[in-house]
């Protein structure tokens, strides 16, 4: 809600400091043009803090001594991080990756506290699409064959994701 206040188009805060800037301010929620940068905006906003977290404890799971030995070998900041830090926080990676996805697929909360019905032709997701059949055409049969699909699409790109870790994600 508070997303919904600063990019109002008519008295948000965003509009108004563009206009102490002398910058024409946009109807960012209803504009079919600003609208879907706004909604990701405020997404990865959401997302980030948590995923920096998770990231960052996965790096304080690293042993200091194994920066101390690169250090005793020679080793500087940068060539520590790709050959110790990348490498051994890779799976903390991996699960930020994958959650991540699965979680912007089944995105709809956001959307529609957010946007509501004024543009949604223009960010409509999946599971809006759920919503729609299920609860406002209340065809429920639609609406199921929407969820499996939504599962199966879910399904294969967790597996592709799994699939491709072995390349890239150390657990050594």
């Amino acid at each position: 809600m508070s997303w919904k206040w600063i990019l109002n188009g008519d008295y948000g805060l965003l509009n108004a400091g563009l206009k102490l800037l002398s910058i024409h301010g946009v109807s960012w929620l209803t504009d079919s043009r600003t609208v879907l940068i706004s909604v990701v905006g405020v997404a990865v906003w959401g997302a980030v803090g948590l995923q920096a977290v998770i990231i960052i404890s996965g790096i304080k799971g690293i042993s200091p001594m194994l920066y101390e030995a690169a250090s005793i070998e020679g080793a500087g900041r940068v060539s520590q991080f790709f050959r110790i830090t990348l490498p051994l926080i890779t799976p903390t990676l991996f699960f930020v990756s994958v959650t991540s996805l699965i979680g912007a697929m089944q995105v709809f909360d956001l959307i529609y506290m957010m946007v509501g019905t004024v543009a949604i032709d223009h960010v409509n997701t999946v599971v809006y699409l759920f919503y729609q059949q299920a609860f406002i055409k209340n065809d429920k049969g639609y609406a199921s064959s929407i969820a499996v699909l939504l599962f199966i699409m879910i399904l294969i790109v967790t597996a592709l994701q799994f699939k491709l870790q072995k390349k890239w994600v150390h657990y050594d």
